[in-house]
């Protein structure tokens, strides 16, 4: 199975209220496009993609505009490795979003 299909069979099982609008192509098509937007943001590795994935898709792809300008800070800061990235969205989501 490719890594394509396998992100988007554990979507649809482990984020199912998140997954659910979506058509089965509908979520490999997210599940490609939120890959490609992962590696802008120097996140490549399968695992680091895989954990990022359910953030992109409780959030948008889009992750513009004000309310998510925390998201595109972190994710932005070239100082910051992967693991760090996605450790410090994780810490906002839980304790700094009200």
């Amino acid at each position: 199975m490719s890594f394509i299909r396998a992100m988007a069979a554990h979507l649809r099982e482990h984020h199912a209220r998140d997954a659910e609008p979506l058509s089965d192509a509908e979520l490999l098509e997210f599940v490609r496009e939120a890959t490609t937007c992962a590696r802008g943001f120097g996140i490549t590795a399968a695992g680091d993609v895989a954990e990022l994935l359910p953030f992109l898709l409780r959030h948008g792809l889009g992750l513009e505009g004000e309310r998510l300008h925390w998201a595109v800070e972190i994710l932005s800061d070239t100082h910051l490795s992967p693991v760090a990235k996605l450790d410090r969205l994780d810490h906002y989501e839980i304790f700094e979003i009200e």
